[in-house]
């Protein structure tokens, strides 16, 4: 039972703050007596009245943010369960992604059960905009860890979390206005193309992106919100000055297999999508790719 469980983790907190942590301990013997108080008889119940108590995460919020690796890890835990269980107020949510960015700085564990609350918490609270940038950073800055296992864990998150933020069905007759994180296609695909190039995003906030990882979102992007994106002027105008050339780049190098097959499929992608339009530099651009990718493709092994 979800109440049981948040009493453990509370009790956690309790034992592990006496010394050092007053507010934390305060808080989380306060949230405890306000448990104990529900009369539980289902666990939507629970729920109901944990999302009417304000202050019930008050404890977890302090815990991530006492830059005490322990206290945190407790209240990752704690917050993963709530998280999933829709049991965080709305008005609370810029609150613990706040605290998430303090907690994320401290263990590989505690790094680990962040990493298993976001995809959650973006869906259960349809994140998008700045909050659901907040989210992808969070992911973003843990695979430029040293730790392997997490920069594996983040990197499979983030693009999870992308994937969601498009996983509407690319449809011109669908209006796009009628998913909020739709709009948010053409901003993330903008800052993937950059970081591709090797230039700074603009609302991802990371210096670098492993290579695949991001040619990998790019060509999902392109799959199931082509329409939208080639639509979209500034995107149109990432593609042509960041995109297209790097991916002439990658091709002529004659990199990995992997890269250079990623890298001729979303440049066939976009000339099958007739991104030219009317732009002459963009028809050139997309004969240079021609050019280097059939010098690639005749390198290649293909199986």
């Amino acid at each position: 039972m979800t109440a049981a469980f948040l009493q453990s983790e509370l009790t956690s907190l309790i034992q592990d703050s006496k010394r050092k942590h007053p507010g934390v301990l305060q808080a989380a013997e306060s949230s405890l007596a306000g448990l104990k108080a529900i009369s539980v008889t289902s666990e939507t119940q629970v729920v109901g009245d944990l999302v009417r108590k304000l202050h019930f995460i008050e404890p977890f919020l302090l815990a991530l943010q006492s830059q005490n690796a322990k206290l945190a890890s407790t209240a990752a835990t704690g917050m993963q369960r709530l998280v999933s269980y829709s049991a965080i107020p709305t008005g609370r949510v810029e609150d613990v992604l706040t605290s998430l960015e303090s907690g994320v700085k401290l263990s590989t564990e505690v790094q680990l059960k962040i990493l298993q609350t976001l995809p959650a918490l973006v869906q259960q609270y349809d994140l998008h905009g700045q909050n659901f940038f907040r989210v992808l950073n969070l992911s973003a800055g843990i695979v430029n860890s040293k730790d392997t296992v997490a920069v594996g864990i983040a990197s499979a998150s983030l693009q999870q979390l992308i994937l969601g933020a498009i996983e509407t069905p690319d449809d011109t007759s669908q209006d796009s206005d009628g998913k909020e994180g739709i709009k948010d296609v053409p901003t993330i695909f903008n800052d993937l193309s950059l970081l591709i190039a090797g230039k700074k995003p603009k609302h991802i906030n990371v210096a670098s992106l492993p290579q695949m990882l991001t040619l990998a979102c790019i060509e999902s992007m392109l799959l199931q919100q082509g329409t939208i994106i080639l639509e979209n002027e500034a995107c149109l105008e990432s593609t042509t000055n960041f995109l297209i050339p790097t991916l002439v780049i990658l091709c002529v190098e004659g990199r990995a297999f992997n890269t250079t097959a990623y890298a001729c499929r979303i440049g066939l992608m976009l000339v099958h999508a007739d991104y030219t339009g009317l732009n002459p530099s963009r028809c050139e651009l997309l004969n240079d790719f021609d050019c280097s990718s059939e010098c690639s493709m005749k390198k290649m092994s293909w199986t």
